[in-house]
């Protein structure tokens, strides 16, 4: 697209709307089975170009928070949306949109990608630590992307503790999407405004805890047993 050199929105939306570049967008993604569609949006948001079909139908994305991020904020280049439902499929996903501009400034588009929320809802699953655990991706703003397991009207919404755990590392809290004890630990991901927070039920943390410890005293009872009867 920067090859394009310094084109009017005009000329950006009519040398990206063909069908070879369709197929270059269909084919960039091939490869990458976590991203749904890639698209290209002009200056006034309607879709140009994307991997998902062809011909491209006439929708529109300028009510979208992303494009209106991009669109208004001339220093803001890239942008992580709130999970949102597609107008094609209806499923919820997460877009990474980036601004595309002319060597000049002027605002051309907005390329984007679409990732499901059911490919981390899977991946969090494989690597899920037991009963009572939980895993959830937020954005840096505390807005709730993903959690595994999903509790659907938590979809979108800004937990200010989340970013108090992000800031602190772990910590013990009352969930607010559970109302259970709760141990909470955060890591920052390193290209992204995004964090990750895996969170377990302190009942279920010390299910194994007190059971070791009722061996330990069974087993320190059994050998005190065996020292009183063998005498001194």
């Amino acid at each position: 697209m920067r090859s394009l050199g310094n084109v009017s929105s005009e000329g950006f939306a009519r040398k990206m709307s063909g069908l070879d570049v369709h197929l270059m967008l269909k084919y960039k993604i091939s490869g990458l089975s976590h991203v749904s569609a890639v698209a290209l949006l002009n200056s006034d948001g309607m879709l140009i170009n994307d991997s998902f079909e062809w011909p491209i139908p006439a929708t529109n994305a300028a009510d979208r928070t992303y494009f209106k991020a991009l669109k208004s904020d001339a220093q803001l280049t890239s942008f992580v949306s709130e999970p949102i439902r597609g107008r094609r499929t209806g499923n919820w996903t997460i877009v990474f949109a980036r601004k595309i501009t002319a060597p000049n400034g002027e605002f051309l588009g907005v390329v984007r990608g679409t990732i499901d929320l059911q490919y981390f809802e899977n991946f969090f699953e494989s690597v899920i630590l037991g009963e009572g655990s939980s895993i959830s991706l937020f954005r840096n703003d505390g807005t709730l992307l993903v959690r595994y397991q999903r509790i659907e009207p938590t979809i979108g919404h800004v937990f200010k503790g989340a970013i108090d755990v992000r800031q602190h590392g772990t910590t013990r809290l009352v969930g607010k999407m559970d109302g259970k004890d709760r141990l909470l630990a955060a890591q920052r991901l390193e290209h992204f405004p995004l964090f990750i927070s895996v969170g377990v039920d302190v009942a279920a943390a010390l299910a194994n805890w007190q059971k070791e410890v009722i061996v330990l005293v069974g087993l320190g009872g059994l050998a005190a047993h065996r020292t009183s009867y063998a005498g001194p």
